[in-house]
């Protein structure tokens, strides 16, 4: 039997009505400028986000197009049933096809389980990512119960942890990247990060 995957990447109901979609994009907007830079012609991509998490974000912040992609059908079934116009992938952060691209703004929702390194996502989003994309590192219940539950209790699918700032300082250079905000407490994870690369248009 297939080992079910921990509730809170998947659950509409395990994230709150609000939270978790406002505190990711919470990021200061300056003057009329929307959250992260979500505008009616971005295009934004979600990597294992909850039903609850796409319900709120295309509710709230319409865009061009906005692609989800996570290893359960169920849920991908459930989003597409929900709003139509999302587009859906199975599989992990590299399963959407590059026609789709470039992304103004990218959610890792529960980067634990997605089963790469922070270097290995940060070096696919870089050839991702439009110019001044966004992209959010988030999980709402927080650093703790990943590592004192999850990965106990689900270890073939939650192998690494939220990356820790000093890690991504670190990392985000190497591809072109730079961390703008970072929130790690008990019940609240979130780590922005803003690509500094122009896009080569002529490739």
């Amino acid at each position: 039997m297939t080992p079910r995957p921990p509730p809170s990447p998947t659950s509409s109901s395990a994230i709150g009505p609000s939270s978790s979609l406002i505190r990711p994009c919470y990021m200061k907007p300056t003057g009329s400028s929307p959250p992260l830079g979500i505008r009616p012609d971005s295009k934004v991509l979600t990597v294992i986000p909850s039903v609850g998490f796409v319900n709120r974000l295309v509710e709230s912040f319409p865009c061009e197009l906005l692609v989800a992609t996570h290893e359960s059908l169920l849920v991908l079934a459930t989003i597409k049933e929900n709003h139509d116009s999302v587009r859906c992938w199975q599989g992990g952060i590299d399963a959407v096809p590059e026609r789709f691209g470039p992304f103004d703004v990218v959610f890792l929702c529960y980067f634990p389980a997605m089963g790469v390194s922070i270097d290995q996502a940060l070096g696919y989003l870089a050839a991702r990512c439009s110019e001044d994309a966004r992209l959010v590192i988030c999980y709402e219940q927080g650093r703790t119960i990943i590592e004192q539950q999850h990965r106990q209790l689900y270890p073939d699918l939650v192998t690494s942890v939220l990356p820790h700032r000093v890690c991504l300082e670190k990392a985000a250079p190497s591809y072109s990247f730079e961390v703008t905000d970072f929130v790690d407490e008990p019940k609240f994870y979130l780590a922005a990060l803003k690509f500094c690369k122009a896009r080569d248009t002529a490739q």
